[in-house]
């Protein structure tokens, strides 16, 4: 509700009498509210939003036999492009048999009386946005506020509702307490009891409420958050010891927690947490570096809150890099951390919120599943669930999964020209100029993404090669400096130097390198890549140069790295029709090639051989294509993509919570299906058939 929050949402107001309309619409804007779209009735409402985005809608119940309320929230239920879409009924006293129905139906709020004039329209709907602002705009708060006093005849309805809350919100110390009192009324002391004690320990406060007459402290230690493992990160001790008290408290069994980011890091990457809580300034590395260590290779990593003095909710936009799923601003209070834990918890196993979808797609991406992530997209672009940006950049990320980076581009080209400039297209357009060596275009794409979100180790070491090939080598050790002042240990670091000192005709400092990196035939795929491009374009010497530079870097015992070189440069030395030199070669890979590479090495060798007897050239088929290997699997984060596009309960307001009772003849009436075309986007499905198909 953020839009709703920072006033910059759009509002449809809807009633039949203009001078009505014109009154709500000048109360909005003196409340803040600039965005007023008015319509005489929901037709005309409906028929706006399939061209245009709304953010709430306020009005009456019926207003034409055509299209009522009650319809309207159906409509947004039928449609996954509405579902952040709310709406505010005015409700009049003789209406009162639909709040029930509306609020079971998505409805977020209600206003019974409103009153005629400005003075009293400005009144209510001021209350309105006050209660809203003190329930920190928590939909499912905003609902339970307008029903639990419909309820209060039907205590066994009211007692399933707040059972249903608990299921999404377990750590809502108000509805653990009214839930305790109720069940205290219906003689069901013992249950009541265990609900006032996760409620009195979340908030100590409720203890009035409760009274003193039962003893809580000898109930059994109670689960209030329902999670065990809890990872802690904090260099200041006293601010661990308080979490971990507090968690203990709330009965997590299993708290891990540091003051070391060392130690941290070690045991977070080798486990699995259902929540991790950490500092943002740390004193052995940075946040960032940490989070970069952390989030490397995982397949389902943890939610991650990260603490701060100095960070804001803006600050986001650079922790989304690392899937980040909040903030937590120091100093803590029991009540904030709390609140966001438990929202977070919830979060991670809803995909309401369309970044959400975004993001959990893009790992999709990230863990190799491209054909299921083309599915998904078709799917998510059909149902108008996403905006046309992401559907560009999606499509990109897959194209560049599929090593189309030709195609890559033109999606990030084309989302660029729509405005789409986001980190993600950015840097990743980058990776695919340097893919195909479009080196200059590379490094401003990624000079724009670091002024955007600076601190990616990854960027600045992609930067860096960028700079290597275009022969700056100063500025090339300057981007590798700064992304080892974030964390000089990094792989990329490693990798980044290493490829510097072989460039710089360095074997020695490069042989040095490699023999300590894990990972070097990500270095031979880089340096082949070079060799091939000057190779191909004619320039034998400098391709064979580069392929002798490599060897001379190779530790002795790795005979499986030189064998890759050594067909590599057999494959230059052919197209430089150097017959000799080339069977040399493949006579120097045949030493340590392995089962997948012996049988190339050996049929271009014969080829070679006999070219060279009869005095022809050796002509290159694709059996004898470039050994070129590829990066380890792009990194994996966060967790498996479970994305249900259904609706599911909670995610309006108190839909799926609120137990249906059998409609009325009344409201089933009102209940007739109404036609809503989906928003579409000029071009989409031709853009997503490209990949999808």
């Amino acid at each position: 509700m953020n839009s709703i929050m920072n006033r910059t949402a759009s509002i449809a107001i809807v009633h039949p009498t203009q001078v009505i309309r014109l009154l709500i619409k000048s109360s909005l804007k003196s409340l803040g509210f600039e965005k007023c779209v008015l319509f005489a009735d929901y037709s005309a409402c409906l028929s706006q939003m399939e061209a245009e985005k709304v953010d709430l809608i306020l009005g009456t119940l019926s207003i034409s036999e055509e299209v009522n309320g009650l319809q309207v929230l159906e409509v947004i239920l039928d449609n996954y492009q509405l579902r952040n879409t709310y709406m505010v009924l005015f409700l009049d006293e003789n209406e009162s048999e639909y709040a029930l129905p509306a609020f079971g139906r998505g409805l977020l709020d209600l206003i019974a009386s409103w009153g005629s004039t400005k003075e009293e329209m400005e009144k209510a709907l001021n209350g309105m946005f006050e209660r809203w602002e003190k329930l920190e705009y928590n939909e499912l708060s905003i609902s339970s506020v307008g029903i639990v006093p419909k309820l209060a005849d039907f205590p066994d309805r009211l007692e399933q509702y707040y059972r249903k809350i608990l299921d999404y919100r377990h750590a809502d110390a108000r509805i653990l307490m009214d839930l305790a009192l109720l069940l205290q009324k219906k003689e069901e002391d013992s249950e009541a009891a265990v609900f006032a004690k996760k409620a009195i320990l979340l908030d100590p406060s409720l203890q009035e409420d409760w009274g003193g007459a039962d003893n809580l402290a000898s109930l059994e230690q109670v689960n209030v958050l329902g999670i065990s493992q809890v990872g802690i990160l904090d260099p200041d001790a006293a601010v661990v010891d308080m979490l971990k008290k507090g968690f203990e408290e709330l009965g997590a069994s299993n708290i891990l927690a540091f003051t070391s980011a060392a130690e941290a890091l070690e045991c977070f990457s080798s486990q699995s947490f259902d929540i991790i809580l950490m500092e943002w300034n740390l004193t052995e590395m940075s946040g960032g570096a940490f989070l970069q260590r952390l989030t490397n290779g995982q397949t389902n990593l943890s939610p991650i809150l990260v603490m701060s003095t100095d960070l804001d909710e803006e600050d986001l936009v650079v922790l989304d890099e690392y899937f980040v799923y909040g903030l937590l601003k120091k100093p803590l209070t029991k009540e904030a951390w709390v609140a966001k834990v438990s929202w977070s918890l919830q979060e991670a196993k809803i995909t309401k919120d369309p970044k959400l979808l975004v993001k959990n797609l893009r790992n999709l991406i990230f863990t190799g599943r491209i054909s299921d992530a083309s599915k998904e997209l078709s799917h998510l672009r059909g149902l108008g669930a996403i905006e046309q940006g992401c559907i560009l950049e999606l499509s990109a990320q897959i194209s560049y999964a599929e090593k189309n980076f030709e195609q890559c581009k033109e999606f990030c080209l084309q989302a660029l020209s729509e405005g789409e400039a986001t980190i993600f297209i950015l840097s990743l357009l980058a990776k695919a100029l340097m893919k195909l060596r479009e080196f200059d275009a590379a490094i401003r794409c990624l000079d724009v993404a670091n002024t955007m979100a600076p601190g990616n180790i990854q960027r600045l070491c992609m930067l860096a090669e960028g700079h290597l090939e275009t022969g700056e080598m100063k500025k090339a050790t300057g981007a590798i400096e700064s992304a080892a002042a974030i964390d000089p240990n990094s792989d990329e670091v490693k990798s980044a130097r290493l490829k510097q000192e072989m460039l710089s005709g360095k074997p020695e400092k490069a042989k040095e390198l490699m023999s300590g990196f894990h990972a070097p035939r990500n270095i031979i795929s880089f340096m082949n890549s070079r060799a091939v491009s000057l190779s191909v374009s004619g320039k034998h010497a400098e391709s064979i140069a580069i392929y002798d530079q490599t060897s001379a870097a190779i530790p002795p015992d790795r005979l499986d790295l030189q064998a890759i070189v050594f067909y590599n440069k057999a494959l230059a030395l052919a197209r430089a029709s150097d017959l000799s030199g080339c069977v040399t070669a493949l006579t120097e890979a045949e030493k340590g090639a392995d089962s997948n590479l012996r049988p190339r090495v050996k049929s271009l060798k014969v080829r070679a051989v006999m070219a060279q007897e009869q005095n022809i050239p050796l002509k290159l088929n694709e059996v004898s294509k470039v050994v070129n290997l590829s990066h380890s699997e792009i990194d994996s984060r966060m967790h498996q993509y479970a994305s249900n596009l259904k609706i599911q309960a909670g995610e309006l307001s108190s839909f799926g919570i609120l137990e249906a009772q059998s409609d009325t003849s009344a409201i089933s009436d009102k209940l007739s299906k109404v036609a809503f075309k989906s928003r579409g986007t000029i071009n989409r499905d031709e853009i997503v058939k490209q990949n999808v198909s």
